[in-house]
């Protein structure tokens, strides 16, 4: 899921993870398959490490969301591995770090050139999460760490086999609905669900599903990639994963074809392609450009007193579910 990454220093939630005392060690063995680190330490990237000075408050909410991964991470990774149609992969490194509440999300490092073993031994994931917003306990914090963290792991998935890019619009379309199905009050914040839904269907909708309508002829490309608006590499088929338009039309079409086609996580996960089109062809028969009319034509709209149309979706962002 797009957003800044970082990492966090350790703390004796490390110990705790190491000696099984996840909760979810007693279904899948006394060696929990993550160790989460927080605290005021960074790892430097030069080496060694950063002191860095945090409130005792801050130090609390990462604390927590240190707990809240680690208690539910074994069994979310079973079932990410399920729905990837993929062998479980087995070794993750969290480091958890305070985000703000306009910058929060996760990343994670792209393996080295000849590195084998990135997927299968000692992944890192960066884990940025919101202050909690005062009113709004789902939004941000310990309350979201757990969702931001499954986005991570499907991008891993998707690592791995090459057959989604999560630097672009179908691996992050497919980590937020992946993550919002198994998290669904990580699916309430509007800031990664209904806003970029919204600000897509405000500005045109048009169709990321079938190629990248943004790429433009007269910027620089480099491999085949290009510099967008909003800091990401777009190419000419897909827009980049930080473009907030593209994010919000893929989620929403792999909810259609999740939830109001019927076709389940792994037949998705599973289909061949570069686009999600491509993707929707394979699994339908049909054209990519008639799945995005198709798609277009089910999604729910309602009218504004200023005369204005907008998306009709419920706080979750998926007007499809219970359709099949």
């Amino acid at each position: 899921m797009g957003g800044a990454g970082g990492l966090g220093g350790l703390l004796n939630i490390t110990q705790e993870a190491n000696t099984g005392k996840d909760p979810t060690a007693k279904k899948f063995g006394n060696t929990p398959e993550v160790t989460v680190n927080t605290g005021n330490l960074l790892p430097n990237p030069m080496g060694g490490t950063v002191p860095v000075n945090l409130p005792q408050k801050q130090k609390n909410l990462e604390s927590k969301s240190a707990q809240n991964i680690l208690d539910t991470f074994d069994s979310q990774n079973e079932q990410i591995a399920k729905d990837s149609g993929q062998n479980k992969i087995t070794d993750f490194n969290i480091y958890v770090e305070p985000g703000t509440s306009k910058s929060y999300g996760g990343s994670h490092p792209s393996p080295k050139t000849g590195e084998t073993k990135h997927y299968e031994d000692n992944i890192t994931l960066n884990i940025n999460t919101a202050p909690l917003s005062s009113g709004k306990p789902s939004h941000g914090g310990p309350n979201e760490a757990v969702g931001l963290t499954d986005a991570e792991v499907v991008e891993s998935y998707e690592d791995r086999t090459k057959n989604w890019n999560a630097g672009q619009t179908s691996g992050e379309a497919l980590s937020r609905a992946l993550s919002f199905s198994l998290q669904p009050n990580t699916a309430q914040d509007p800031n990664l669900s209904t806003k970029p839904m919204q600000e897509w269907w405000k500005n045109g909708h048009k169709d990321y599903i079938n190629g990248n309508p943004d790429f433009s002829k007269n910027e620089p490309v480099t491999n085949g990639l290009q510099l967008d608006h909003w800091g990401g590499m777009q190419s000419k088929t897909q827009a980049s994963d930080h473009n907030p338009n593209s994010n919000g039309s893929g989620t929403l079409f792999l909810n259609y074809m999740h939830d109001k086609l019927g076709y389940s996580w792994d037949q998705i996960t599973s289909a061949k392609g570069n686009t999600l089109g491509e993707k929707y062809q394979s699994l339908t028969g049909k054209s990519g450009k008639q799945g995005f009319q198709n798609f277009l034509q089910a999604l729910p709209t309602k009218t504004l007193a200023n005369g204005q149309t907008v998306l009709n979706l419920p706080p979750d962002g998926n007007p499809f579910q219970n359709q099949n």
